[in-house]
């Protein structure tokens, strides 16, 4: 009996990502809206009643889809700190912030979503999640530092970071990426600015 569930689970798994592949690829054509579910079952090979046996609507693809690649986004990114009770941004390296990695590694779903016409409800989940972890994960013990702001201020930077290094086709390496990030969080608050002009 275990080995006939687990034949299935394979099937189940295997016929989601096909439908998810699909709609990944024909998004890089078309607009989200535009799309019917014959095209992904077309795309995909498969039939609409397989689709209906996994899933309700596209929505409903498009929403595990996405639920599939922000879970491993949030792994990526608690992984420089999650063994640590209490840290210092030092004690967080380059070498062990993964985002990048995780975005570089998803990049054909990255591209697609960001030139896509879904961009705009992604990025505000994408920034909902990067919110909910700054408030969920850590605070800053500094009473002048109001942790909703703060967790507001980074969430918006790093989703913008994501966004704007997909756009610009990846032009640097995850691993710059990374070194970026983290100087930049690492800049003092006397950090002088000089002005262009």
């Amino acid at each position: 009996m275990l080995n006939k569930e687990f034949y299935l689970d394979k099937r189940i798994v295997r016929t989601k990502k096909l439908l998810m592949e699909s709609l990944i690829s024909l998004l890089q054509q078309n607009n989200f809206n535009d799309l019917s579910i014959t095209d992904i079952t077309t795309k995909a090979k498969v039939s609409r009643v397989t689709f209906y046996n996994h899933f309700q609507d596209k929505e409903k693809l498009l929403d595990e889809l996405i639920n599939n690649v922000i879970t491993d986004l949030i792994y990526s990114y608690q992984s420089p700190y999650k063994t640590y009770k209490r840290f210092t941004i030092n004690d967080v390296t380059p070498v062990t912030v993964k985002l990048f990695d995780h975005v570089y590694q998803n990049s054909s779903f990255y591209s697609t979503i960001v030139n896509s016409d879904i961009l705009p409800a992604f990025q505000k989940r994408l920034t909902m999640e990067m919110n909910k972890l700054a408030l969920q994960d850590y605070i800053i013990p500094n009473p002048k530092v109001n942790n909703g702001i703060y967790a507001n201020y980074q969430a918006y930077a790093i989703t913008g970071m994501i966004i704007e290094w997909v756009r610009g086709g990846f032009k640097y390496s995850p691993s710059y990426m990374a070194e970026q990030l983290m100087e930049i969080v690492k800049l003092p608050g006397n950090q002088s600015l000089v002005r262009k002009n």
